[in-house]
């Protein structure tokens, strides 16, 4: 009975944590908005990815439901920065949401003007999953520019 127990599990995919997933990337949408002088962001990861990762950053357990938000914005800051006029621009946390499968991350980057010469670095999650792939689209007006970040492309300007 044990034995049949058992691979059934197997077979409905108990064996598998609720956490895995066979791909790892991250979708960061960023608009221009001119009344704030802005840009808006927003960061889609997997939920278990960016509490592993800053679990490990910060060296001790963390969860997307702690009511603690430091070690996150913490790890973000590492790992996320606009560049404008070649000089990176601190970016203010708005919060994060989350469900049992995806994290939203919400920041706001001030500047002083419109990006003309903006430029972003992106390391979020490359430590704990070398097959990351974090894409960026960055929209300003009516115009959209994506890049794509991985283990070798830390850096994009956007022009």
């Amino acid at each position: 009975m044990k034995r049949l127990f058992v691979t059934a599990l197997l077979l409905a995919g108990g064996a598998f944590p609720l956490w895995a997933h066979r791909f790892h990337a991250s979708l960061t949408q960023a608009e221009w908005n001119p009344k704030s002088n802005s840009l808006e962001v927003v960061v889609r990861v997997f939920a278990n990815d960016i509490e592993r990762a800053v679990s490990q950053a910060a060296g001790e357990k963390w969860r997307l439901d702690d009511q603690n938000e430091a070690p996150l914005w913490a790890y973000v800051r590492d790992r996320f920065a606009f560049v404008h006029n070649g000089k990176e621009v601190p970016f203010q946390p708005i919060g994060h949401e989350s469900d049992v499968r995806t994290a939203w991350l919400y920041l706001e980057v001030p500047l002083s003007g419109p990006p003309t010469e903006l430029a972003l670095r992106n390391t979020l999650l490359i430590e704990i999953n070398t097959d990351q792939v974090n894409t960026v689209n960055l929209k300003m007006g009516s115009e959209t520019i994506s890049r794509v970040f991985d283990l070798n492309r830390h850096r994009h300007g956007f022009k």
